[in-house]
Protein backbone atom coordinates (compact mmCIF):
# COMPACT_ATOMS: atom_id res chain seq x y z
CA UNK A 1 0.00 0.00 0.00
CA UNK A 2 1.34 3.06 -0.58
CA UNK A 3 -1.42 5.92 -0.70
CA UNK A 4 -1.28 8.92 0.95
CA UNK A 5 -3.10 10.33 3.45
CA UNK A 6 -5.23 13.67 3.89
CA UNK A 7 -3.02 15.39 4.83
CA UNK A 8 -0.41 15.63 1.90
CA UNK A 9 -3.31 17.60 0.14
CA UNK A 10 -4.10 19.80 2.94
CA UNK A 11 -3.78 23.30 3.14
CA UNK A 12 -1.46 23.26 6.04
CA UNK A 13 1.08 20.97 4.53
CA UNK A 14 0.81 22.98 1.00
CA UNK A 15 1.56 26.22 3.43
CA UNK A 16 4.29 24.32 5.02
CA UNK A 17 6.17 23.41 1.67
CA UNK A 18 6.04 26.98 1.12
CA UNK A 19 7.75 27.62 3.95
CA UNK A 20 10.60 25.20 3.82
CA UNK A 21 11.05 26.61 0.21
CA UNK A 22 11.29 30.25 1.38
CA UNK A 23 14.04 28.88 3.61
CA UNK A 24 12.64 30.39 6.26
CA UNK A 25 14.92 30.82 9.18
CA UNK A 26 12.67 30.45 12.23
CA UNK A 27 12.14 26.89 11.32
CA UNK A 28 14.92 24.54 11.83
CA UNK A 29 12.99 21.29 12.99
CA UNK A 30 9.87 19.71 11.06
CA UNK A 31 7.73 17.26 12.92
CA UNK A 32 5.57 15.63 10.68
CA UNK A 33 5.20 11.67 12.37
CA UNK A 34 1.94 9.77 11.60
CA UNK A 35 0.71 12.34 9.12
CA UNK A 36 0.39 8.95 6.28
CA UNK A 37 2.34 11.52 4.05
CA UNK A 38 3.35 8.03 1.79
CA UNK A 39 5.93 8.55 -1.02
CA UNK A 40 3.42 11.35 -2.34
CA UNK A 41 4.08 14.03 0.61
CA UNK A 42 7.83 12.69 0.89
CA UNK A 43 8.33 14.05 -2.67
CA UNK A 44 6.95 16.75 -2.51
CA UNK A 45 8.81 17.52 1.23
CA UNK A 46 12.11 16.49 -0.50
CA UNK A 47 11.67 18.82 -3.32
CA UNK A 48 10.93 22.10 -0.94
CA UNK A 49 14.03 20.82 1.00
CA UNK A 50 16.98 20.44 -1.25
CA UNK A 51 17.94 23.99 -1.74
CA UNK A 52 17.20 24.71 2.37
CA UNK A 53 19.93 25.90 4.81
CA UNK A 54 17.79 26.23 8.17
CA UNK A 55 16.07 23.23 8.59
CA UNK A 56 18.45 20.75 10.85
CA UNK A 57 16.44 17.62 11.74
CA UNK A 58 14.03 16.02 9.87
CA UNK A 59 11.29 13.85 12.21
CA UNK A 60 9.09 11.27 9.29
CA UNK A 61 8.20 8.80 12.19
CA UNK A 62 5.46 6.13 10.75
CA UNK A 63 4.34 7.56 7.71
CA UNK A 64 4.24 4.53 4.83
CA UNK A 65 7.19 5.60 3.26
CA UNK A 66 8.60 3.11 1.02
CA UNK A 67 11.81 2.48 -1.27
CA UNK A 68 10.61 4.94 -3.71
CA UNK A 69 10.39 7.70 -0.82
CA UNK A 70 13.79 7.13 0.28
CA UNK A 71 15.17 7.93 -3.27
CA UNK A 72 14.08 11.14 -2.80
CA UNK A 73 15.17 11.84 0.61
CA UNK A 74 18.89 10.64 -0.65
CA UNK A 75 19.03 12.43 -3.80
CA UNK A 76 17.84 15.46 -1.70
CA UNK A 77 20.57 14.86 0.54
CA UNK A 78 22.95 15.00 -2.21
CA UNK A 79 22.28 18.85 -2.16
CA UNK A 80 20.86 19.74 1.18
CA UNK A 81 24.02 20.20 3.92
CA UNK A 82 22.39 21.66 6.94
CA UNK A 83 20.18 18.54 7.67
CA UNK A 84 22.12 16.68 10.43
CA UNK A 85 19.41 14.29 11.68
CA UNK A 86 16.51 12.09 10.38
CA UNK A 87 14.25 9.89 11.96
CA UNK A 88 12.23 7.51 10.05
CA UNK A 89 11.10 4.88 12.63
CA UNK A 90 8.23 2.50 11.70
CA UNK A 91 8.26 3.01 8.03
CA UNK A 92 8.91 0.37 5.03
CA UNK A 93 12.45 1.35 4.19
CA UNK A 94 13.04 -2.15 3.76
CA UNK A 95 16.69 -3.34 1.89
CA UNK A 96 15.82 -1.42 -1.33
CA UNK A 97 15.41 1.83 0.54
CA UNK A 98 18.79 1.13 2.12
CA UNK A 99 20.22 0.67 -1.21
CA UNK A 100 19.23 3.91 -2.23
CA UNK A 101 20.71 5.44 1.14
CA UNK A 102 24.25 3.46 0.51
CA UNK A 103 24.25 4.42 -3.11
CA UNK A 104 23.23 8.46 -3.39
CA UNK A 105 23.19 9.95 0.21
CA UNK A 106 25.60 7.77 2.37
CA UNK A 107 27.99 8.50 -0.92
CA UNK A 108 27.52 12.03 -1.00
CA UNK A 109 26.23 13.23 1.97
CA UNK A 110 28.57 15.02 4.67
CA UNK A 111 26.09 16.48 7.00
CA UNK A 112 23.90 13.97 8.21
CA UNK A 113 25.10 12.55 11.67
CA UNK A 114 21.77 11.03 13.08
CA UNK A 115 20.26 8.08 11.06
CA UNK A 116 16.99 6.17 12.85
CA UNK A 117 16.04 3.51 10.75
CA UNK A 118 13.95 1.50 13.88
CA UNK A 119 11.51 -1.00 12.83
CA UNK A 120 11.66 -0.70 8.63
CA UNK A 121 12.00 -4.24 7.55
CA UNK A 122 15.74 -4.07 6.96
CA UNK A 123 17.13 -7.30 7.22
CA UNK A 124 20.74 -8.38 6.70
CA UNK A 125 20.31 -7.58 2.66
CA UNK A 126 19.43 -4.27 3.97
CA UNK A 127 22.55 -3.99 6.66
CA UNK A 128 24.90 -4.99 4.34
CA UNK A 129 24.03 -2.21 2.43
CA UNK A 130 24.59 0.33 5.01
CA UNK A 131 27.62 -1.15 5.99
CA UNK A 132 28.67 -0.82 2.43
CA UNK A 133 28.04 2.79 2.28
CA UNK A 134 29.22 3.58 5.36
CA UNK A 135 33.02 2.95 4.41
CA UNK A 136 33.59 5.87 2.66
CA UNK A 137 30.91 7.72 5.02
CA UNK A 138 32.52 9.85 8.03
CA UNK A 139 29.53 11.99 9.00
CA UNK A 140 26.81 9.65 10.53
CA UNK A 141 27.68 9.16 13.82
CA UNK A 142 24.71 7.73 15.26
CA UNK A 143 22.88 4.98 13.95
CA UNK A 144 19.29 3.10 14.75
CA UNK A 145 18.57 -0.20 13.80
CA UNK A 146 16.52 -1.44 16.29
CA UNK A 147 13.82 -4.22 15.37
CA UNK A 148 15.04 -4.87 11.86
CA UNK A 149 15.51 -8.68 11.40
CA UNK A 150 19.04 -8.32 11.29
CA UNK A 151 20.80 -11.60 12.25
CA UNK A 152 24.78 -13.12 12.29
CA UNK A 153 25.32 -11.46 8.68
CA UNK A 154 24.45 -8.27 9.27
CA UNK A 155 26.39 -8.07 12.80
CA UNK A 156 29.16 -9.54 10.42
CA UNK A 157 28.68 -7.02 8.16
CA UNK A 158 28.85 -4.14 10.57
CA UNK A 159 32.23 -6.28 12.61
CA UNK A 160 34.13 -5.91 8.92
CA UNK A 161 32.34 -1.86 8.46
CA UNK A 162 34.74 -0.89 11.10
CA UNK A 163 37.84 -3.01 10.51
CA UNK A 164 37.78 -2.05 6.91
CA UNK A 165 37.81 1.37 8.03
CA UNK A 166 40.82 1.29 10.20
CA UNK A 167 42.41 -0.18 7.56
CA UNK A 168 41.72 2.87 5.50
CA UNK A 169 42.35 5.06 8.32
CA UNK A 170 45.77 3.46 8.77
CA UNK A 171 46.51 3.10 5.03
CA UNK A 172 45.82 6.73 4.09
CA UNK A 173 46.78 8.85 7.38
CA UNK A 174 42.91 9.82 7.76
CA UNK A 175 42.06 10.46 11.55
CA UNK A 176 38.41 11.03 10.49
CA UNK A 177 36.05 9.65 13.70
CA UNK A 178 33.89 6.59 12.56
CA UNK A 179 30.45 5.89 14.54
CA UNK A 180 30.19 6.63 18.19
CA UNK A 181 26.86 4.35 18.53
CA UNK A 182 25.15 1.75 16.84
CA UNK A 183 21.79 0.35 18.17
CA UNK A 184 21.01 -3.22 16.91
CA UNK A 185 18.77 -4.59 19.71
CA UNK A 186 15.02 -6.29 19.35
CA UNK A 187 16.74 -8.77 16.19
CA UNK A 188 17.89 -11.96 15.85
CA UNK A 189 22.02 -11.91 16.60
CA UNK A 190 23.36 -14.94 17.84
CA UNK A 191 27.30 -15.93 19.05
CA UNK A 192 28.97 -15.29 15.47
CA UNK A 193 26.91 -12.38 14.96
CA UNK A 194 28.31 -10.97 18.46
CA UNK A 195 31.89 -12.30 17.78
CA UNK A 196 32.43 -11.01 14.34
CA UNK A 197 31.03 -7.76 15.64
CA UNK A 198 32.77 -7.57 19.04
CA UNK A 199 36.11 -8.14 16.78
CA UNK A 200 35.47 -4.80 14.54
CA UNK A 201 34.61 -3.25 17.81
CA UNK A 202 37.77 -3.88 18.75
CA UNK A 203 39.62 -2.27 15.96
CA UNK A 204 37.72 0.65 15.67
CA UNK A 205 38.86 2.97 17.86
CA UNK A 206 35.22 5.83 18.02
CA UNK A 207 32.66 3.03 18.52
CA UNK A 208 30.99 4.78 22.33
CA UNK A 209 28.06 3.11 22.55
CA UNK A 210 26.72 -0.13 21.84
CA UNK A 211 22.78 -1.27 22.35
CA UNK A 212 22.52 -5.69 21.67
CA UNK A 213 19.16 -5.61 24.21
CA UNK A 214 16.66 -8.38 22.90
CA UNK A 215 18.94 -10.80 20.84
CA UNK A 216 19.94 -14.24 20.76
CA UNK A 217 23.60 -13.43 22.42
CA UNK A 218 24.48 -16.81 24.59
CA UNK A 219 27.19 -17.20 27.03
CA UNK A 220 29.88 -18.02 24.18
CA UNK A 221 28.51 -13.96 22.65
CA UNK A 222 29.36 -12.71 25.74
CA UNK A 223 32.81 -14.31 26.21
CA UNK A 224 33.43 -12.59 22.78
CA UNK A 225 32.20 -9.12 24.12
CA UNK A 226 34.44 -9.73 27.10
CA UNK A 227 37.68 -9.99 25.46
CA UNK A 228 36.31 -6.73 23.12
CA UNK A 229 36.14 -5.15 26.85
CA UNK A 230 39.50 -6.07 28.25
CA UNK A 231 41.04 -4.92 24.75
CA UNK A 232 39.38 -1.33 24.25
CA UNK A 233 39.30 1.78 26.01
CA UNK A 234 36.70 3.70 23.93
CA UNK A 235 33.55 1.89 24.59
CA UNK A 236 31.68 3.74 27.29
CA UNK A 237 27.98 2.19 27.14
CA UNK A 238 27.24 -1.45 26.43
CA UNK A 239 23.56 -2.82 26.89
CA UNK A 240 22.35 -6.15 26.94
CA UNK A 241 19.39 -6.48 28.30
CA UNK A 242 16.81 -9.70 27.73
CA UNK A 243 19.68 -11.94 25.92
CA UNK A 244 19.60 -15.72 26.81
CA UNK A 245 22.68 -15.86 28.28
CA UNK A 246 23.29 -17.65 31.60
CA UNK A 247 24.80 -16.66 34.65
CA UNK A 248 27.64 -18.39 33.81
CA UNK A 249 27.78 -15.87 31.03
CA UNK A 250 27.02 -12.52 33.24
CA UNK A 251 30.21 -13.50 35.82
CA UNK A 252 32.38 -13.56 33.20
CA UNK A 253 31.34 -10.29 31.71
CA UNK A 254 31.65 -9.13 35.40
CA UNK A 255 35.40 -10.01 34.76
CA UNK A 256 35.44 -8.17 31.66
CA UNK A 257 34.42 -4.92 33.32
CA UNK A 258 36.42 -5.82 35.94
CA UNK A 259 39.17 -4.80 33.80
CA UNK A 260 38.56 -2.22 31.83
CA UNK A 261 38.73 1.25 33.30
CA UNK A 262 36.61 3.30 30.58
CA UNK A 263 33.38 2.04 30.95
CA UNK A 264 30.58 4.00 32.00
CA UNK A 265 27.58 2.24 31.63
CA UNK A 266 26.74 -1.38 31.38
CA UNK A 267 23.06 -3.09 31.86
CA UNK A 268 22.46 -6.79 31.60
CA UNK A 269 19.57 -8.42 32.60
CA UNK A 270 17.27 -8.17 35.82
CA UNK A 271 17.70 -11.38 37.08
CA UNK A 272 21.26 -11.49 37.45
CA UNK A 273 20.68 -8.22 39.71
CA UNK A 274 23.31 -9.39 42.60
CA UNK A 275 25.84 -9.50 39.29
CA UNK A 276 24.34 -6.17 38.09
CA UNK A 277 25.51 -4.41 41.76
CA UNK A 278 29.54 -5.56 41.53
CA UNK A 279 29.25 -4.43 37.59
CA UNK A 280 28.14 -0.94 39.00
CA UNK A 281 31.05 -0.72 41.80
CA UNK A 282 33.63 -1.05 38.79
CA UNK A 283 31.63 1.34 36.85
CA UNK A 284 31.68 3.61 39.69
CA UNK A 285 35.67 3.53 40.21
CA UNK A 286 35.94 4.60 36.73
CA UNK A 287 33.59 7.27 37.38
CA UNK A 288 35.61 8.32 40.38
CA UNK A 289 38.66 8.55 38.58
CA UNK A 290 39.91 5.14 39.25
CA UNK A 291 40.76 4.73 35.25
CA UNK A 292 43.13 7.37 35.50
CA UNK A 293 45.00 6.05 39.25
CA UNK A 294 45.26 2.71 37.29
CA UNK A 295 48.08 4.42 35.11
CA UNK A 296 50.55 5.07 37.54
CA UNK A 297 53.16 2.75 36.36
CA UNK A 298 54.56 2.46 40.23
CA UNK A 299 50.59 0.94 40.71
CA UNK A 300 49.92 3.03 43.95
CA UNK A 301 47.76 6.24 44.85
CA UNK A 302 49.72 9.49 45.47
CA UNK A 303 48.77 10.54 48.95
CA UNK A 304 47.83 14.00 47.84
CA UNK A 305 44.57 12.27 46.13
CA UNK A 306 43.40 10.41 48.94
CA UNK A 307 40.88 13.00 50.56
CA UNK A 308 39.80 13.58 47.64
CA UNK A 309 38.93 10.15 46.37
CA UNK A 310 37.39 9.39 49.81
CA UNK A 311 35.35 12.09 49.43
CA UNK A 312 34.45 11.30 45.93
CA UNK A 313 33.39 7.74 46.91
CA UNK A 314 30.71 9.16 49.88
CA UNK A 315 29.31 11.72 47.55
CA UNK A 316 28.76 8.95 44.62
CA UNK A 317 27.39 6.44 47.64
CA UNK A 318 25.37 8.39 49.69
CA UNK A 319 24.33 11.50 47.82
CA UNK A 320 23.78 10.01 44.18
CA UNK A 321 21.31 7.82 41.84
CA UNK A 322 23.96 6.31 40.14
CA UNK A 323 23.50 2.43 37.90
CA UNK A 324 19.73 1.64 37.52
CA UNK A 325 18.62 4.26 39.65
CA UNK A 326 19.24 2.63 42.96
CA UNK A 327 20.40 4.93 46.07
CA UNK A 328 23.69 3.41 47.64
CA UNK A 329 24.10 3.30 51.57
CA UNK A 330 27.31 4.06 53.57
CA UNK A 331 26.95 0.10 53.68
CA UNK A 332 27.32 0.11 49.54
CA UNK A 333 30.26 2.41 50.18
CA UNK A 334 32.14 -0.01 52.39
CA UNK A 335 31.32 -2.60 49.70
CA UNK A 336 32.80 -0.40 47.08
CA UNK A 337 35.80 0.07 48.62
CA UNK A 338 36.65 -3.53 49.44
CA UNK A 339 36.30 -4.72 45.81
CA UNK A 340 38.43 -1.51 45.44
CA UNK A 341 40.98 -3.16 47.26
CA UNK A 342 40.02 -6.82 45.84
CA UNK A 343 40.69 -5.11 42.20
CA UNK A 344 44.46 -3.49 42.89
CA UNK A 345 45.79 -4.28 46.65
CA UNK A 346 49.23 -2.54 45.47
CA UNK A 347 47.13 0.85 45.63
CA UNK A 348 46.99 1.13 49.11
CA UNK A 349 50.76 0.77 50.04
CA UNK A 350 51.25 4.43 50.75
CA UNK A 351 47.84 5.15 52.54
CA UNK A 352 49.99 5.45 56.00
CA UNK A 353 50.93 8.65 54.01
CA UNK A 354 48.23 10.02 53.73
Amino acid sequence: MNEYGPYAESPHFQDLLETVTSNDPSVSKLFLSDKWLGDHGVEALANALEENTSVESLVLRRNEITPKGILALSTMLQHNTSIHTIFLRGNNVGSDGCRWLSEIMLKENTALETLDLQKNHIGDNGANYLAHGLLNNDAIKYLKLENNKIGNDGAKAFGQLFIRKKQRNTTTGRTTIIMEALALSKNSIQDDGVMALSRGITESDSLKEIHLDRNQIGDEGIEHITEMLTKTRHVKKLQLKYNPFTRKGAKRLLEGVARNYFLESVIIDHQYDDIQRKIDFYLLLNKIGHRHILQNDDNSIPSALWANILAKIGNYFVLAQVGNGRMYSEEDSAGMLYYFIQCKPNLFKDVSEC
